[in-house]
C-alpha cells in the first residue's frame, strides 16, 4: 500500500483523536441539557464501531484496513461504513483489491474540487460464496478514467450520473 500506509502510531492518535471528538460531542450534549441528543450520538458511534468490527469477518485484512484508515488518508472525503458479513473464502488478492481502490481515489483526488465535501458510503457484502464491496460517492465529479485493472476474480460495476458515482467490486 502506498499511500493508504500509516504507522501503528499514526493509527492510533487518529483513532484517538476521533475518540476524544466523540465523547466531547456527547459531553457537549449533556452540558446542553439535551440527554436526546448525547444518546443518539452515543448509539450513532456504536453503530459505526459495530460495522468496523463486522469488517475484520470479511477475511482481507489489507482491505480491511484501507477501509477503516480511508477517512484519515482521503480527507477530501466523508466515509460511512456498514457491512453484512459471512466468514468464508475469497479469491481475490487483498492487495490487488487495495491497489485497485487506491489508484482509483487518488485518480478522483487529483480532479475533484477541494473546496466541496464528498460523502462516500462503503457497503461490504460476504456470503460464504460470494462478496461485493459497493462504493458510492455523492458529489459533484468530473469524468474521468476510472477502469484500471480486470481480473478473473475481481468484478467491476460502474455507473456515473452528475452527482452520484457508484461502482462495484465483486467476486467469489
Amino acid at each position: 500500500m502506498s499511500k493508504g500506509e500509516l504507522s501503528q502510531t499514526e493509527v492510533l492518535a487518529f483513532a484517538r483523536h476521533d475518540f476524544l471528538n466523540d465523547l466531547q460531542i456527547i459531553l457537549m450534549h449533556l452540558d446542553l441539557g439535551n440527554p436526546s441528543e448525547a444518546r443518539k450520538a452515543i448509539l450513532k458511534t456504536t453503530k459505526a464501531m459495530n460495522q468496523c468490527s463486522l469488517l475484520s469477518g470479511f477475511g482481507l485484512p489489507k482491505v480491511q484496513q484501507w477501509l477503516l484508515t480511508f477517512d484519515w488518508v482521503y480527507t477530501a472525503f466523508s466515509s460511512n461504513l456498514t457491512c453484512a458479513i459471512k466468514k468464508g473464502a475469497r479469491e481475490v488478492n487483498g492487495e490487488t483489491l487495495v491497489t485497485y481502490l487506491e489508484a482509483i481515489f487518488e485518480k478522483v483526488e487529483d480532479v475533484i474540487d477541494p473546496l466541496f465535501e464528498y460523502d462516500v458510503q462503503f457497503d461490504v457484502f460476504a456470503d460464504e460464496q460470494k462478496w461485493s464491496i459497493t462504493i458510492t460517492i455523492k458529489g459533484e465529479l468530473p469524468e474521468t478514467d476510472k477502469k484500471l485493472i480486470s481480473s478473473d476474480n475481481l468484478i467491476v460495476e460502474e455507473s456515473l450520473s452528475h452527482n452520484l458515482w457508484m461502482f462495484k467490486l465483486s467476486g467469489h
